[in-house]
Formats: structure tokens, sequence, C-alpha cells
């Protein structure tokens, strides 16, 4: 038997993860630092990271981040 198979639960959790992932890009919490070594950041949390903060978020906790707030901007540029 190949160990290269996914079972049929795993495949539908990673669907779900990719549909509910946050996008930091449109959250008003998220900035771009000056820090070459940890690029990204969340006001909200008060911390700079490697990974998009969301990620992070999820890799420490297990849950996606509850603190998302939209920025707001104009809709359909």
């Amino acid at each position: 038997m190949s160990m290269n198979w996914i079972p049929a639960f795993a495949g539908i959790q990673l669907v779900k993860l990719m549909a509910n992932r946050i996008d930091c890009f449109k959250c008003s919490h998220f900035f771009i630092t000056w820090d070459r070594r940890f690029p990204y950041g969340c006001k909200f949390m008060g911390f700079k990271s490697k990974v998009m903060p969301s990620q992070e978020v999820f890799n420490a906790s297990g849950k996606a981040c509850q603190t998302f707030k939209d920025k707001g901007g104009p809709k359909g540029g």
C-alpha cells in the first residue's frame, strides 16, 4: 500500500481551512514592517512575524484569527 494517499476527511478539512482563511491584507490591524526578518505585523495583537499574522495565530492556537476587522475600503476597483 502506498503512503502517498490522503484520507478523504483530511481533504475535506483542508478545503474548509482554505475557505475560511483570513486575508490579512484586508484587515485594518495588518501592517508591513521595515524589519526584513519579520515583514508582517498585527497592531491589535502587537507582534511582527515572518508569515502572515493570521497564519501565525492559527499555528499557535489551531483557530482562525478572531480579531479580523475589515478595512471597509472602496469596493470593485
